[in-house]
């Protein structure tokens, strides 16, 4: 006779063993989101500390993020057809061996082209975890919820920003910034060694025959040239990502230097910035959800950018709350889209596939990560200050909100 206790836990188990199986996937694509984007801010957020260590001149923090995503836009036409071919698991494993690498190579051997091979390394790498956690939601999580658990997977960005505002000037002060960068490459390749037992169950639907560069396939070209709907998506993608990483990059360097804040101070304001996306990741995709027309959601939140990084530039050198309040506003705005746009590329993408679509969209977003930066660069080379640059990324931002909001409806 079997006993009552039994019966009712097997049946709680039957019940729960699919929220189970969702909770793992999310959590998997989160976390493969959460640590590249950590790693990757390691060099920026201890920017003041490496530039006179190193006698670097002061462009060198936007130079080395611009590097870094230039190599990712380019190692984008392959993103995709890698996912495929290898599977989710076997890529991010892949991608977080390069951060171990790259990381381990700025802690051993302090030098500007230490830097120069962390950014390429880093570049490949960071072209996986959206097109692998795309990958993993589509296959493992329920349709209906698609818009709020991207959200909650793109909320892995401002988690790793979070934790690189919190943890990058704590480890530097108790030891020094060369064991912060390796301690947190240690940390990527102990999360690739964890997840090795997990690849059967995940890694089930890989092609191995997928070819990584054909002109005919899973590339971005050919997935805007089958997709139109794609390109206004894309355009404003590439000018919203732009903006987030360019207040991303420059805010501690910014109140630190110019300002006059101490580092734990200025990280505290990329970390609030951070909170700030995350929680806006969250709310945009529950949003999304429940209305018909997400295009229309992600063009007024184009416009928000634009008064959002605004307000950052007006209270730049006002109490240190009303900056918070502005990079709080940054981070939801501007790091708040991303979960909805990726899950409508997603959408969109057509016969080309989601996994394709996402890696099209951030490809622009990589591309955007470039040129802003880029520009910001020089605009500060030849005098501009951190406010005019902030309210300038701000405007194209808004650009990109209109050309959405003044797309055909559907």
């Amino acid at each position: 006779m079997v006993r009552p206790s039994f019966t009712y836990t097997l049946l709680i188990f039957l019940v729960l063993m699919p929220l189970i199986h969702v909770f793992a996937s999310v959590l998997i694509a989160v976390t493969m989101q959460a640590l590249p984007t950590f790693a990757n801010l390691g060099p920026t957020t201890l920017a003041s500390e490496i530039i006179p260590a190193l006698q670097l001149p002061e462009i060198a923090t936007n130079a080395y993020v611009t590097s870094l995503y230039a190599v990712a836009t380019i190692a984008s036409f392959g993103a995709a057809a890698f996912v495929l071919k290898n599977g989710p698991i076997l890529a991010g494993q892949w991608a977080l061996g390069f951060y171990f690498v790259g990381g381990f190579i700025i802690a051993a051997f302090p030098h500007p082209l230490s830097f120069c091979t962390a950014a390429l390394l880093y570049g490949v790498a960071y072209t996986m975890p959206i097109p692998l956690g795309a990958h993993i939601l589509v296959h493992h999580t329920p349709p209906h919820m698609r818009n709020t658990l991207f959200g909650i997977r793109q909320m892995g960005v401002p988690i790793g920003g979070l934790a690189a505002g919190l943890c990058f000037p704590l480890m530097s002060e108790a030891g020094n910034w060369r064991l912060a960068i390796f301690i947190a490459a240690l940390t990527c390749l102990c999360f690739a060694l964890l997840m090795q037992p997990i690849r059967r169950r995940f890694d089930t639907e890989r092609n191995p025959n997928t070819r990584l560069f054909s002109i005919k396939g899973h590339n971005p070209i050919s997935v805007i040239r089958s997709a139109p709907q794609m390109r206004r998506l894309c355009f404003a993608g590439m000018l919203f990502a732009g903006a987030e990483v360019t207040a991303v990059t420059n805010i501690v360097f910014f109140l630190s230097h110019d300002v006059g804040w101490s580092l734990t101070s200025a990280g505290m304001a990329l970390s609030v910035l951070s909170v700030g996306g995350a929680l806006g990741r969250l709310f945009w995709g529950i949003l999304a959800d429940r209305i018909s027309n997400n295009t229309v959601m992600l063009g007024c939140l184009g416009i928000a950018i634009f008064v959002t990084m605004a307000a950052l530039a007006i209270w730049s050198h006002d109490a240190q709350f009303l900056v918070f309040v502005a990079a709080f506003s940054v981070g939801v705005t501007a790091g708040g889209w991303t979960g909805v746009g990726i899950a409508e590329g997603a959408r969109l993408a057509g016969r080309a596939g989601p996994v394709a679509g996402t890696a099209a969209l951030t490809q622009f977003m990589f591309l955007g990560v470039v040129l802003l930066p880029l520009m910001s660069g020089v605009a500060l080379a030849l005098g501009a200050t951190y406010p005019y640059v902030f309210a300038s990324v701000g405007a194209l931002s808004g650009l990109g909100g209109l050309t959405l909001l003044l797309a055909p409806p559907r």
